[in-house]
């Protein structure tokens, strides 16, 4: 439960389809250079961007009977298929 890990400030990685549009927006601009060396992390053997995110964050609080939404600050790691 993402809401879950925002909640104890937990960091954490979250892999998704290159198809979807959110993954897509930060990706794009920067997918022709991001085969570079400067990317490259040799423990992990991959090629990794850190981009920072927003995300909708929403706590029901049933002995309050209301629910908390805000907006949260998430990095996001990404890398291409393949690499």
């Amino acid at each position: 439960n993402i809401n879950a890990l925002f909640k104890e400030h937990v960091k954490f990685i979250i892999a998704g389809r290159m198809s979807l549009s959110f993954i897509q927006q930060n990706l794009e601009p920067l997918y022709g250079q991001f085969r570079s060396y400067d990317r490259f992390n040799d423990k992990y053997e991959l090629y990794c961007h850190t981009v920072q995110t927003e995300w909708n964050y929403t706590q029901h609080r049933p002995y309050k009977g209301d629910t908390v939404s805000e907006l949260q600050n998430a990095p996001k790691l990404s890398h291409p298929r393949g690499a």
